[in-house]
């Protein structure tokens, strides 16, 4: 049995740049919205949801038509209880768009990260939303492959099920078509018939994606010897592209302090990058081979969980 494993998690510390499901239950394509024309009387009400995050998020909501709302929502606002209030106030819409960050089955919206699994948490909330939604009203995630596989489809299902309203979300990338990305919303619940309430000016000036950051690591290929005693070093080669505010990459490093035949495991010295000492954590794990993350928190806001059996570790 191996000794408790410590786990060395490396923190950037610097600040990163600011950055339906269909009833037959199939992804179907859907063609592109509509962008916002000029106010008329018939024209449908809309609430415009954006996450402050968003890079460029000022050029996405410039030139907005008369018959739109905008709700900016930063990090630190409970954005289901900001969403409830300002449809208290405008009485009834007929669509909510709601632009963020997101990933397969999520999307991060003020001072959490939804999913299927965590609504219905707050499943008092969304039913409150009801009296404010006109009859067939939509509500469309733009966020970056939000619907994408089994979880986005459950997701879209659960939103659609409390709220009464038909929802749709994308399956690929959201965003600039030069970056790869699109404005439709494949994935669907219900009949999508709202256009998109962004102006054709600015969804043709954004040049980014909405999608969460996804930072990759890796390790150096080849194999060599190691003497007890001896100091050795290595290189974890770290990408990431995204622009996310508020967003800053950490490294998870598993080293074993104990091995086969006793106290010969690992011992961690230092890490460094562009000749500066990183800030590292150490983290044991408990008797149950459990222990909390010290940097990460999971949809709900808590320390992340990490097990050693998920990594081919065992407590003991």
């Amino acid at each position: 049995m191996l000794a408790l494993e410590p786990r060395i998690l490396f923190d950037g510390a610097a600040a990163v740049a600011v950055d339906h499901q269909s009833q037959d239950n199939q992804d179907a394509p859907q063609t592109a919205p509509d962008h916002a024309e000029p106010s008329q009387s018939s024209q449908p009400r809309q609430l415009l949801v954006v996450d402050a995050r968003i890079e460029q998020a000022s050029q996405l909501t410039k030139n907005l038509d008369s018959n739109v709302s905008l709700l900016v929502i930063d990090s630190k606002t409970d954005a289901l209880t900001a969403i409830g209030a300002k449809l208290a106030e405008l009485g009834q819409v007929d669509a909510i768009q709601i632009l963020s960050h997101g990933a397969a089955g999520q999307f991060t919206l003020g001072d959490r990260t939804i999913t299927a699994d965590n609504l219905a948490s707050v499943a008092q909330q969304l039913q409150g939303w009801q009296n404010h939604l006109s009859e067939n009203a939509d509500i469309q995630l733009y966020g970056c492959r939000v619907g994408a596989g089994d979880s986005g489809q459950a997701l879209v299902s659960a939103l659609a099920k409390w709220t009464g309203a038909d929802v749709a979300a994308s399956s690929d990338d959201t965003g600039a078509s030069n970056k790869g990305g699109d404005w439709d919303l494949e994935v669907r619940s219900g009949l999508i018939d709202q256009p998109l309430a962004l102006s054709r000016e600015a969804v043709q000036g954004f040049d980014s994606l909405l999608a969460n950051a996804s930072p990759e690591t890796s390790l150096p290929t080849g194999s060599g010897t190691v003497l007890l005693g001896d100091t050795f070093e290595f290189t974890v080669n770290l990408s990431n592209g995204s622009s996310q505010i508020g967003y800053a990459p950490y490294v998870d490093l598993y080293l074993p302090s104990t091995g086969k035949d006793g106290d010969d495991g690992i011992s961690f010295v230092k890490a460094t990058y562009l000749d500066q000492t990183l800030k590292f954590h150490q983290v044991v794990f408990d008797a149950s081979g459990n222990a909390a993350h010290p940097l990460a928190v999971d949809s709900n806001g808590n320390p992340l969980i990490i097990r050693a059996a998920d990594v081919g570790l065992r407590a003991g």
